[in-house]
Order: C-alpha cells, then structure tokens, then sequence
C-alpha cells in the first residue's frame, strides 16, 4: 500500500490458497499494489486501473480482482533417439523423425479452466507455447497416454511419459547460444549503378556494398567473395547465391524446456573391425605325424566359426534405432539414430577373460580380445551344440536391454570352436621364486677400513628368460579284432580293422 508493503504483526499481507486476501486500508487517499516474483499484472498490479490506481477511501470494498497476465516461454520437441534429443532445442536444429504430434496443456487448477494445444513443426519436431504460471497436466489432443502422431499403424511409447508440467514455481528466464555452420542460399538485390547489395538470408537482411567489374559483381559474404554475373539490361539485379559454411549464432530465450524423447527398440550389429562379417580364422590347420591338412573355412565352413587360443581378435559393435516419419511432408521417412548412451555387457566364453563391459559413445565401439580355452565336451541332447563356446552380450540403452541373438538356428546364440590346447588343471598356477643375493659388501683388511653403498646409488640389473613351448599329443593305437573305433580331437574319424589272418 502506497508503495510499501502492508504488514498484520509486522508481516507481510499475502494471499490464502486460493488467492483471497484481506486489509485494513485507513481513510483517504492511497494505492494499493500487489507484487510476486516473476510475475507481471495487467496494470503494473495496481488498483483500481483508473488514475495510477490511486483512490480515496472511505468505504469496504469486495471482489477486486487483479489479473496475472504472466506468461512462461515453454519449448521442447517431440523426436526419437538421443541424436535429435541431444540438440540444443528451439533452434530448428532437430529433425522430425517420427511425425508430428498435438500437445494438450490442461490447467490442474479450477477443474482445467486453462486449456490449450500445440502442434509440434512437421520438420524439426519443435514447439513453442507461451504459458500461464500454473500446473499443467500434459496429454495428447484426445486426452491419451501418448502423442496422437500423423503416422498411421505407428505407435510409440515415449521414455519418460505424461507428467505434470509445473510452472507454478519461480522459473528465470534462461537462455541458450549455438553458432552452427551450414549451407545457405542468399537472396541478392545489387545496385550497379551505386555499387551495392542487399543480401537477405532467411529473412536476415544486411545492406554492403559490391565491387563492379564489367558485368560481374564480386560481393564479400563474411569471409568469402562471390563473383555474380549482373543483367546486362538493367541496374537492378536479382538473383541467389549458394553460400558454403555459413557460420549462422543463434540465440533463444525460454523459461521452461519439456521434451518427449521416444525410444524404439535398440537394433546392433557386430562385424570385424574393417567392416566384414565377424566370423573368426579363416582357416585351420591339422597335422598328423607326417600329414598336413589345411581347410579353407571360408570355402568349406564348419557349423559355427573357428578361433585359435592365444590369437587376438576384434569386433567392431555400432548400435542404433529405427524412426519412421510418414507424414506427407516429412524431411525424411526412415532414420537410423546412433545410440550415444549404450554400454555392451560382454560374457564371451570365446575370450579370456570372458566378461568385458564396453561403453559405445556415438553408438558404436571396438571390443578386442585373446581366445581362451576350447571346449572338449559333447553335448548328448544337442549335438550340433557340443564342442562350442558361447559369445554373449547384451546391449543396455535408455534404461532397457536387448540380447545379441545374431543366429536364426540352434539356440540363436554366437557360438564359434576355439582350436587349441588346454591346460590341465591344476597347472595355472604361478610360485614365487626364493628371493635372490645381488650384492654381498665384504669389509677390506684394516681396522679402519671399510665397504658401503651411498644412499640414492642407482644399480640396475639386466635379466632375460627364453621360454619356449611345445604342444605335442600322441595316440597309441592297440589293434582289437573286429573291433570299430574313433580318433581325433572334436572332430573323429570312424575307422574299422578286420581280421584278414587264415
């Protein structure tokens, strides 16, 4: 009141839950003004709206009504993938990807009093609506659980769904700046006679001049000159330019940013790491006393691929999402999204070790790793199963998992041999050594003589180990008559001996 606050026991008058407020007001003349943060009233909050809101006096009054006419900048976009999500939104940076969509804003207050609805923009998927400060629950036009999208025989189901939208709390005005570079095409109006050009951008206009040569003009485009060719029968000339990596700062203020990021089902591919199939050796070879044999795997594969113990290897793993835009003037109708937030949980028997955790930044990564033990055990319900090992991971993305099953036989799983030996166990053990004399300090003859070492001396030692290994298996045969037996390792050979003596 009169520009200072109104006070009942030293504090300030403020409005109950539903905005009512009483005061005392003595006789003559005053102003009366209501104030919240961050809010703006029609008539700077004054009353009554007539003569700077200054009255006299001298009777009650009821019902006044000061109207909030705050409204809150709310921007956001309706996209898919963490690609589109990860743009600075109100830019026009985005691309719509799954279709438009119709935001409703309902009011919690006075049973939705409030109502309003937005369309998302057919090209960027972004919004813009301005908002009164209060809780608003968010919908789709029909009142749904999700966007109702231009995309016919298309659901999705966003990640974080419907929730309230409160805007009743303080929100500062924020801002946010992006300088991004781009091919452009400049509109051009030059004045030959008066050696000037009007370049208009996408609306943005600037007026420079042109240097005049002939009939061509050279036109300077922030640090590159153009030379456009002029009308030969006119001082005006009209006419567009391609501009290359047009540096463009961009620049929007808002005060609240709501998103519906959609999330379809992750989908991944693991390859070798120049891009081919992943599928192990590319050949093998078995020896025997005094045979060689060599198999083109590649020619002539086996049921599931080959790996060697101790040999190194590499899988390049790219994971993505599918979004489809049906709409008729969609920017594009099918969109493969990287997957920037996805980790691979690898349990890879093929490997030692076997377990491995891989972050993939940009949706993809290389995993490397050795081959480890082979398998030496059948399997009796599945044989087609036995002697494999198994290469598992699972993909974790957007709080979801999805299991790699590359196959579309057997149990789905990436199952490869691995050649090699296997150590025995028990053997995989190390023993430390007993601990080795270096040095021993003799004292030379003499009472007063003796040896040291000073303190800090450096004293290296060079030592090398040769270490070589041999892998060496032999099979004693001892002949039954008329008996049929087996030999080899994973893979046998059925052989039969007769009894040919008289």
């Amino acid at each position: 009141m009169d520009d200072k606050y109104a006070l009942v026991n030293d504090q300030p008058i403020v409005t109950d839950a539903n905005g009512f407020f009483e005061v005392e007001i003595p006789i003559g003349n005053h102003r009366l003004t209501i104030y919240k943060n961050g809010h703006t009233f029609a008539n700077d909050g004054k009353w009554p709206t007539i003569d700077d809101g200054l009255l006299y006096y001298e009777q009650d009054y009821d019902a006044i009504q000061f109207i909030d006419e705050t409204k809150l900048k709310v921007i956001g976009r309706v996209v898919g993938g963490t690609t589109e999500a990860d743009k600075k939104a109100g830019m026009e940076l985005a691309v719509n990807n799954i279709g438009k969509a119709r935001l409703k804003f309902t009011s919690e207050a006075g049973a939705g009093c409030y109502t309003t609805t937005v369309d998302t923009d057919s090209q960027t998927g972004e919004y813009t609506i301005e908002l009164p400060p209060l809780r608003f629950v968010v919908t789709d036009k029909d009142g749904g659980l999700s966007p109702v999208l231009d995309n016919p025989g298309v659901f999705w189901a966003p990640t974080n769904p419907f929730n309230v939208l409160d805007l009743s709390v303080f929100h500062p005005l924020l801002n946010l700046d992006e300088t991004v570079t781009r091919n452009v095409v400049a509109q051009l109006t030059i004045n030959a006679d008066a050696e000037t050009v009007i370049i208009d951008i996408d609306g943005d206009i600037t007026n420079t001049t042109a240097e005049i040569t002939g009939l061509y003009a050279t036109v300077l485009i922030q640090t590159k000159e153009y030379m456009v060719e002029l009308d030969s029968d006119d001082g005006i000339t009209n006419t567009s330019q391609t501009i290359d990596d047009y540096q463009e700062d961009l620049h929007v203020d808002y005060h609240h940013q709501y998103d519906l990021i959609y999330r379809s089902d992750a989908v991944f591919t693991v390859s070798a790491e120049n891009g081919d199939a992943f599928k192990g050796d590319k050949s093998a070879t078995f020896r025997g006393k005094d045979t060689k044999v060599k198999i083109n795997l590649e020619k002539t594969p086996f049921i599931y691929p080959v790996f060697t113990k101790g040999k190194i290897y590499s899988a390049k793993i790219d994971v993505y999402e599918k979004y489809y835009n049906l709409d008729i003037d969609a920017p594009l109708s099918e969109d493969s999204v990287p997957v920037n937030d996805a980790i691979a949980i690898i349990d890879n028997n093929i490997a030692n070790p076997s377990y491995a955790e891989l972050a993939l930044p940009g949706g993809t990564g290389i995993y490397t790793f050795m081959a480890g033990e082979p398998n030496i055990i059948a399997d009796a319900d599945n044989p087609e199963l036995g002697f494999t090992q198994v290469f598992n991971m699972v993909i974790e993305t957007g709080g979801r998992s999805f299991q790699w099953e590359p196959l579309s036989f057997g149990d789905s799983y990436y199952r490869a041999y691995v050649f090699g030996s296997q150590t025995i166990e028990g053997s995989d053990f190390v023993t430390q050594a007993p601990d080795i004399v270096t040095h021993i300090l003799r004292d030379p003859p003499g009472s007063n003589s003796f040896a040291f070492i000073e303190k800090d001396t450096e004293i290296s030692h060079n030592s090398s180990w040769n270490l070589a290994g041999n892998v060496h298996g032999s099979m004693q045969l001892q002949t039954s008559l008329g008996t049929k037996f087996s030999t080899g390792l994973v893979f046998s050979t059925a052989t039969e001996v007769k009894n040919t003596l008289t």
